[in-house]
């Protein structure tokens, strides 16, 4: 009886060792395949280059006189890889030091030498000389009305790269001053700004 029962329990070990076996053999030699999705996703560079570059403009001129206008020039040049909107905002903010407002004339131009920097800032022509290319941007207008303007490029309403463009930036004293605006200065400026276009669906 003693025997028997040992012989039972012997057998119900062995039955549950191969049970075991068999569920262990089935969990770890289950076929399986795999398909692996690795992307690279790289975000867009943003460059934007001014010659001469960013600074006093204009320099710093004594003995002006009513009448005296001052052109300069900035060579502006979009290299980055997505497109971008470019806006210019000119100021004279401290035009009321004098009695009439002086003014200020943006155009786009070709024919200016860039061999150096000083040809550049200064609109020294090239042998073709300089043009206006379109309508002017800001044409003669007041201190007190300047505004942000949109530079447009060369097709479409984005910049791309390698775009460049040349733009105659030009100050004019009013002819209406007065014994009240000697030794009076002023300070123009404008900024160029880059903005990158929105994102959308790739």
């Amino acid at each position: 009886m003693r025997r028997s029962t040992t012989k039972k329990l012997l057998a119900t070990f062995a039955i549950l060792a191969a049970v075991g076996a068999f569920m262990s053999f089935g969990v770890f030699s289950l076929f399986s395949t795999t398909q692996a999705n690795t992307s690279q996703l790289t975000t867009a560079s943003f460059d934007f280059a001014q010659l001469p570059t960013a600074g006093n403009l204009f320099g710093t001129l004594t003995g002006l006189l009513p009448g005296d206008f001052i052109p300069r020039c900035v060579q502006l040049t979009y290299t980055g890889t997505a497109p971008a909107t470019v806006t210019a905002t000119p100021s004279i903010p401290d035009a009321s030091n004098l009695s009439h407002d002086p003014t200020m004339t943006i155009q786009q131009v070709t024919g200016v030498k860039t061999d150096t920097t000083s040809n550049l800032q200064n609109c020294v022509p090239d042998t073709g000389g300089i043009t206006n290319v379109g309508t002017a941007l800001v044409n003669n207008v007041a201190a007190s009305s300047l505004a942000a303007v949109t530079l447009p490029p060369d097709t479409g309403s984005t910049w791309a790269n390698p775009e460049s463009h040349i733009y105659e930036i030009t100050v004019r004293l009013p002819t209406t001053l007065t014994l009240a605006d000697i030794s009076q200065s002023i300070n123009p400026a404008v900024s160029f700004v880059a903005t990158q276009v929105a994102g959308s669906q790739k």
